[in-house]
């Protein structure tokens, strides 16, 4: 049986006693001189399940240079602050007859309806 399916079965069965003999068959699996340390392990465990680590590097990207690249695309180069609206003086009765007379299936804030 091959590891995925071991791993597969593991994953499917609902026995404890059954998950627990296959979890050590896989510990078995694994050679012992690969558990002195979680990287080793690791690279064990994807030997095991046939998975390759993926490297994320990349020529010519630093953590700066994507600072800077996300930090130009993120500025408004134009941006003016708006205006202050003048705006009706509003009492508590008006809020409460607002919010009184909204229906259950109004949309809120989010535009999202009920």
């Amino acid at each position: 049986m091959t590891a995925k399916a071991i791993l597969r079965r593991k994953k499917q069965t609902v026995r404890v006693e059954e998950a627990g003999a296959i979890a050590e068959r896989i510990g078995q699996s694994v050679p012992s001189e690969h558990t002195t340390g979680s990287e080793n392990m690791w690279a064990a465990v994807r030997k095991f399940t046939g998975r390759r680590q993926r490297a994320g590097v990349v020529d010519a990207v630093s953590a700066e240079s994507l600072s800077e690249h996300y930090a130009k695309i993120s500025t408004d180069d134009i941006y003016a602050v708006p205006l202050c609206k003048q705006s009706e003086h509003v009492t508590e009765w008006c809020v409460f007859q607002a919010l009184d007379n909204l229906r259950p299936t109004d949309t809120g804030l989010d535009e999202l309806p009920a």
